[in-house]
Parts: structure tokens; sequence; C-alpha cells
């Protein structure tokens, strides 16, 4: 995939190949991009695919496997809709997050205040990497690991918030 094939003028991107993995990199800091459409059956996001595309709000995968760092950096995210034909995949509870559900692990996460849903165990490594628009974080009582580099350049975040039972 080239990002030139897919982008309509409008700041939409739709891939209409299937089956194919997108590039690391290929669309890294395009500011232009606001929403990307991925067909139900694309194999992969690979990482850093979307890294800095600031203006990057809305997502839609179908089958695909997100590698971490897809998405470092897209600080203005408002919807990540996963396909439910995804079983690898989901965005539960309007959580902000995207989380693998073979870990219960929080892949990528946004916006300015995040609830992260029960049942969610850990954060991957880089999941809120640059996303300076957030300022708190309430983990689950589930939580027993925080990944490398969750935090990192989250310049705004000034409460992160544990929820313990014990």
């Amino acid at each position: 995939i080239t990002s030139h094939t897919y982008e309509n003028g409008k700041g939409i991107i739709v891939v209409t190949n299937s089956g194919l993995s997108t590039n690391r990199y290929i669309f890294r800091g395009k500011t232009n991009i606001k929403a990307v459409i991925m067909p139900e059956n694309m194999s992969s996001i690979a990482a850093n695919t979307f890294e800095n595309c600031t203006n990057l709000e809305d997502i839609y995968i179908g089958k695909a496997s997100v590698n971490s760092y897809a998405f470092s950096g897209c600080q203005n995210m408002k919807r990540f809709v996963v396909s439910s034909k995804n079983s690898s995949y989901d965005s539960r509870n309007n959580c902000n997050g995207l989380i693998r559900k073979s870990s219960n692990g929080l892949v990528f996460g946004w916006g300015c205040t995040t609830k992260i849903p029960e049942g969610v165990t850990q954060t991957h490594g880089g999941a809120y990497l640059g996303i300076t628009t957030i300022k708190s974080v309430e983990f689950p009582t589930t939580l027993t690991k925080i990944g490398g580099d969750t935090f990192k350049n989250c310049t705004n975040l000034k409460e992160l918030r544990f929820n313990r039972t014990t």
C-alpha cells in the first residue's frame, strides 16, 4: 500500500485492497489524514503506520491485527471502531482504547480523560506515547503491568488513579 494510492483529497483514506498489510511508517506524519477505513479482511497494521498523524480522528478496522506503536502520537483520535468480526481486538465500553483480547492488554489509548475498563490486565508499551491531550487515566483493579514508554511524551498528564480493593 502506498500513501498516494488511497488518499481522496478530503483527508479520508479508504483501503480497498484486501488481505494486505500496511508498511511501517507509510502514513507517518501525514497531518491531512482525518479518517481511515480498512477492509474487513486486511491482515495487519504495522508498527508506526500512522505515527504522528495528529489530525486522525476516526478509524475503522476489520479483522486486522494491530502492532504496538501503530498509532503513537495520534492525539486527536475520537473514535476507533473495531469490527465485531475481529477476534483479536475490541474497544469495549467506549473506553478510548484498543484492547488486545488475548492478553487483555491496552494497545493504544487516547482522549483527555480515560477510564480503562475492568478486565484489562496491562498496558502494552507505548499505549499513550505522544498523546499530549491526555490529562488523567483511571486504572482498573485488574491491572497488573504497565508497559515501557506507556506515558512517554504525555506532557499534559496530571493524574493516574489506581483502584485497589485490597
